[in-house]
C-alpha cells in the first residue's frame, strides 16, 4: 500500500503560506511596473532633492563608520582592529546600498 501521509503542522502551514505570499508578490511586481505614471506635480523637484540628500547622507554616514571604528579600536589587539574594520566595512556598504535604494526609489524611479 501507499505511504500514509501525515497532516501538516502549524509551522508547515505557515511556511507554505509565506512561500505562496512571496510567490504572489514576485508575480505581481511586473504588473505594478506597468501602471501609468501619476500626473507631474509641483513637488517633483522636492522629491528629487530629498532623494539626492538621502544619497549624500548615506555616503557621508557610511564613510564615517570605518573611521569611527578605527578610532574606537586604536591601541587594541590587531585581531580586534581587523574584526572591527571588517564589520565596519560591511556596515558601510549596507548604509550605502540603503542610500542608493532610497535615492533610486524616490528620485529616479518615481513611477
Amino acid at each position: 500500500m501507499g505511504a500514509r501521509r501525515r497532516p501538516l503542522n502549524r509551522r508547515a502551514v505557515a511556511r507554505l503560506r509565506a512561500a505562496a505570499g512571496g510567490a504572489a508578490w514576485l508575480g505581481a511586481s511586473p504588473a505594478f511596473a506597468l501602471q501609468p505614471c501619476p500626473a507631474v506635480s509641483d513637488d517633483a523637484g522636492l522629491f528629487a532633492f530629498l532623494g539626492v540628500a538621502c544619497l549624500v547622507l548615506a555616503v557621508v554616514a557610511g564613510s564615517a563608520v570605518p573611521w569611527l571604528a578605527y578610532r574606537r579600536t586604536r591601541g587594541r589587539s590587531a585581531a580586534l582592529v581587523v574584526a572591527a574594520m571588517l564589520l565596519a566595512t560591511v556596515a558601510m556598504l549596507a548604509i550605502w546600498a540603503a542610500g542608493i535604494w532610497v535615492w533610486g526609489a524616490w528620485a529616479v524611479l518615481r513611477c
